[in-house]
């Protein structure tokens, strides 16, 4: 089995500012690795709501345990330097999808959906190698459905049905993934709160 190799230098380059530009860089650098015959590499985000830098180990904090994020940490790329686009969720999320600024991409501030015609990293990816996934909290707009170039759509409701597309709010309850009607989790109307 080939294992891919990419070093950390190439990894930097290729994803430097996150920009546009870094994710098209990033493809070339995958397409390349491909044409070598290596194995091209899982690409993964995990995205920790809230949490701040210093509350793991990989940053020196051992009070607070986060073992798998940890362990996670200990074979992965760590960044010293690094900083969000904007620290509230939509505009940060919205950022790192697009690899635009939230003026650039329209979401200035949670609760704006992500225009349709805005290309997300699979999107910008275009690799039919690929197989793409989200699964989570998306807050992007109409949180439940497949859409921005993803194969598959595992997202919760998470109340944001008054932020869906026109005509999208009406078919959530039928929409809504199993994990969550497993859990009794429900909804009624446009506005009722989940129970």
């Amino acid at each position: 089995m080939m294992r891919f190799k990419l070093t950390r230098r190439d990894f930097l380059k290729a994803t430097g500012s996150f920009g546009v530009a870094s994710m098209l860089a990033l493809g070339s650098t995958l397409a390349q690795t491909a044409g070598r015959g290596e194995r091209k590499p899982n690409l993964l985000f995990i995205w920790t709501d809230e949490q701040r830098y210093n509350t793991m180990a990989a940053y020196g904090n051992e009070k607070i345990r986060t073992p798998n994020l940890n362990r996670l940490a200990d074979k992965s790329v760590v960044f010293n330097k690094a900083y969000v686009t904007q620290p509230v969720c939509t505009p940060a999320r919205s950022s790192v999808m697009t690899g635009m600024w939230p003026h650039q991409n329209g979401c200035l501030k949670n609760n704006i959906p992500l225009r349709k015609e805005t290309k997300c990293l699979p999107e910008l990816l275009n690799d039919p190698e690929y197989r793409s996934a989200y699964m989570g909290k998306w807050h992007l707009g109409d949180e439940i459905f497949l859409q921005h170039g993803f194969d598959e759509w595992v997202s919760i409701e998470d109340n944001y049905i008054a932020y869906y597309s026109e005509g999208a709010g009406s078919e959530s309850a039928k929409r809504l993934p199993s994990f969550s009607r497993a859990e009794g989790i429900r909804t009624g109307e446009a506005g009722d709160v989940w129970a």
